[in-house]
């Protein structure tokens, strides 16, 4: 799974494009990566994303420079970011279920609306 892929959904839940980061999320499910991997790229990229977004800081993130140049200038975002941040760590340390694709797809359609 690419930063790109991450950056797509990323700009589908902010955008709240509901239907494309599912069909997404489902694009990645299919391919075989491993809920539980994504769970924790996801949380790693956003995480670093809020940091660059608090920071203006490239040095201390892993982000390329496409995701670098899609966050500038969207400050206004930051609180959502944060929020996105807070309710992915919510589910990581709160839930252990076997179905964690269940889980995820909700979490996609709750913070879509």
């Amino acid at each position: 799974m690419t930063e790109d892929v991450l950056l797509e959904l990323l700009a589908n839940i902010l955008n709240k494009h509901c239907s494309e980061a599912l069909l997404l999320f489902e694009k990645i499910f299919m391919s075989g990566v491993d809920v539980s991997l994504f769970l924790k790229l996801w949380t790693e990229y956003l995480q670093n994303c809020t940091k660059y977004m608090i920071t203006q800081t490239q040095e201390i993130t892993t982000l390329s420079d496409i995701t670098i140049q899609r966050l500038n200038g969207k400050l206004n975002l930051l609180e959502d970011m944060k929020h996105l941040l807070d309710s992915v760590f919510h589910i990581r340390s709160n839930y252990s279920t076997d179905d964690m694709r269940i889980l995820i797809e909700s979490w996609i359609i709750e913070v879509c609306n």
